[in-house]
């Protein structure tokens, strides 16, 4: 979204979710996201409208969010469920 927003010299507002349950209370982890429709100029005195088109945005956050797990799993910082990690989580496991 900052990429976006950037190309455009806005600065949206944007608020994140972290949910751990669904609505029928089964653990069902999910995160949502709300962006502004819009931001502020460089000047930070400006509100400028902009438009996101969520085709666009669904493929950019997904890739995004995995890239991240990816690279925190190479570093070693991301501590994995036991059944993951009896089940041999390799590099190649986790990519798939």
């Amino acid at each position: 979204m900052m990429k976006l927003s950037g190309k455009k010299r806005v600065l949206p507002g944007i608020f994140t979710a972290l949910h751990t349950f669904g609505r029928d209370l089964k653990w069902n982890v999910h995160v949502h996201l709300s962006i502004t429709c819009g931001g502020l100029t460089d000047d930070k005195n400006t509100w400028k409208e902009i438009f996101f088109s969520k085709q666009v945005l669904m493929p950019m956050w997904r890739y995004e969010v995995i890239n991240l797990l990816r690279q925190a799993f190479i570093r070693g910082e991301l501590e994995l469920p036991k059944s993951l990690k009896k089940a041999g989580a390799s590099k190649t496991t986790f990519n798939r």
